[in-house]
Order: C-alpha cells, then sequence, then structure tokens
C-alpha cells in the first residue's frame, strides 16, 4: 500500500466507495483532484473503478433536441385557403402573390406543398388565330407589357413574345434595353475645347520613298500573277501599286522571298552600306 502521511486513506477509500468524487476528496482533505486520482491508481483494491465497481452509476438524461426553427421565409402567413381559391381561378403564383401580399417563391411551396388543394393545371392548347394577332398587334401598339396581353388572352408573356418575333411587321421592335427612370440620368458635362486635350498623333517618321519602276518590270508584267496564284519559289515582289495587286512570279533561288533582280533592289545601295557600317 502506497499512501501519503497526510491523507487517511481508509476514510478516502470510505467515501470514494460512497460514490464521492475526486474533487471532493481533494476538498476534504485539502490536496489536489490529480493527487487523490494518483492514490486511487495505486490503490486499486481500495478505490475500485467506479465503472466497474459497486457504486452506483447515476445516468445522465437524455439530451433535449431544440426544436426546428422553419426558415423567414416559411413563416409568411398566407392564407392557404384563398390562395388555392385564387389558383383554380386561373390565376398565376405572381398575380396571386401580389394579391395577398407575398412573394411567389411562397406560393410556388404552396402549390407543391398542398397538392390537394392546388392540382397540376393542364397544359394550354391555346391558338393564335389571325384575329387575335391582330387585336394583340393593336395591343401592342397602344404600350401595353407583354405580361398584359398575355394575361388578356390567357396566355404567358413567353408565348406572346414568340407571336411577336415571327411576325415582326405587326409587332415592331420597341428598342433595346430599359429606359432610366427620371432624374437617374447622369447629365452630361461640356468641357471647353481649351481645355480638351488634343489627340497625339504617332509620329512615324518621313515617308520612305517607293521604289521606281524599271524595263524589268515592265517585262515581268504579262507573267504576273495575284497573290494566291503564286507558288512556292516565286518571287512576291510587287509590280502594282492598285488593285489588281500582280506579284513578279519569278523563279527564286533557295526559297527565297525575291528573284535575283528584286533581291538585289531589295538591299540597300552599297555606298549607303559602308556609310552604316562606318
Amino acid at each position: 500500500m502506497n499512501a501519503r502521511a497526510d491523507i487517511d486513506i481508509e476514510k478516502a477509500s470510505k467515501m470514494w466507495n460512497d460514490g464521492q468524487s475526486a474533487g471532493m476528496i481533494a476538498g476534504q482533505f485539502g490536496i489536489s483532484r490529480n493527487v487523490v486520482i494518483g492514490l486511487a491508481n495505486r490503490n486499486r483494491d481500495l478505490f475500485p473503478n467506479k465503472k466497474t465497481g459497486a457504486a452506483e452509476v447515476t445516468v445522465a438524461a437524455p439530451i433535449q433536441r431544440r426544436e426546428y426553427k422553419p426558415s423567414a421565409m416559411a413563416r409568411i402567413d398566407v392564407d392557404v385557403y384563398k390562395a388555392a381559391q385564387l389558383w383554380n381561378e386561373g390565376m398565376s403564383q405572381e398575380r396571386i402573390a401580389a394579391r395577398l401580399g407575398t412573394n411567389k417563391h411562397a406560393i410556388r411551396r404552396l402549390t407543391g406543398k398542398y397538392r390537394e388543394l392546388f392540382p397540376k393545371r393542364p397544359k394550354s392548347e391555346f391558338v393564335w388565330t389571325d384575329e387575335k394577332i391582330a387585336a394583340a398587334a393593336k395591343m401592342w401598339a397602344d404600350g401595353m407589357q407583354p405580361r398584359e396581353i398575355g394575361e388578356k388572352f390567357g396566355t404567358t408573356k413567353a408565348g406572346l413574345l414568340g407571336v411577336a418575333f415571327r411576325n415582326r411587321a405587326l409587332f415592331p421592335a420597341r428598342g433595346v434595353g430599359r429606359k432610366s427612370p427620371r432624374g437617374t440620368r447622369k447629365s452630361l458635362t461640356i468641357i471647353p475645347k481649351a481645355r480638351q486635350k488634343s489627340v497625339v498623333e504617332p509620329d512615324f517618321g518621313p515617308a520612305e520613298p517607293q521604289i521606281p519602276a524599271t524595263e524589268y518590270d515592265l517585262m515581268r508584267l504579262p507573267h504576273a500573277k495575284t497573290l494566291v496564284d503564286l507558288e512556292p519559289c516565286e518571287c512576291k515582289w510587287p509590280l502594282t501599286s492598285g488593285g489588281p495587286f500582280l506579284f513578279c512570279s519569278e523563279t527564286t533561288e533557295s526559297r527565297a522571298s525575291y528573284c535575283t533582280n528584286h533581291l538585289e533592289r531589295s538591299l540597300p545601295r552599297p555606298e549607303y552600306r559602308r556609310l552604316k557600317a562606318a
């Protein structure tokens, strides 16, 4: 037995077997909890394991689960029966939402949750006749919105727009984009010409002089070809300065771009080469 002199091991063992915790025993003797645990581990015959010993183990109560709180969208107060009545009258989800002061997403959830109150609607068999198209074109010319025109004829906005695209002569385009509300368009600021920065044109230096034509060019002109007709190893020296553009087409050496005559003329003059080398 291994025990400290300042601890009454028999009293501590009795307290342990009575179900007191290590912290309570430590407070009784004025020592730390770890000292009591170490004493129990070294004297397991006096301090049996509480999980397997005779001491009664208190079973913790089951954890009470928190009740589910629906999202803010689901807490919207909607009269389901009123919405079902409007649905059966043929109103769309957007119009039902506007009538009940909510949004179409809440109505969409109601139609899926209470399918017995919101039965599925059969697909529309609406057919556009010439009279209906003419009447819709008159409403279009009066400035009515596509959704409003579609509701007049018991169809959707997309159905009306499809008829409008197929009959552009009766449904002229109203322009691109939406008009900005009054007072939101930014006013243009007029800058005086004196403060405007002048456009700086790039300076490419003096224009390069054109190489004058020679008798050789005139001799090659009957044999000239267009650029798309040139074959590999044929001279690509332009003989004309306007359309149609014609090229020399003389055979070149070593897959060069120009023939011997034009290759010599494309290089700088000998005296200019010496000046550049100096």
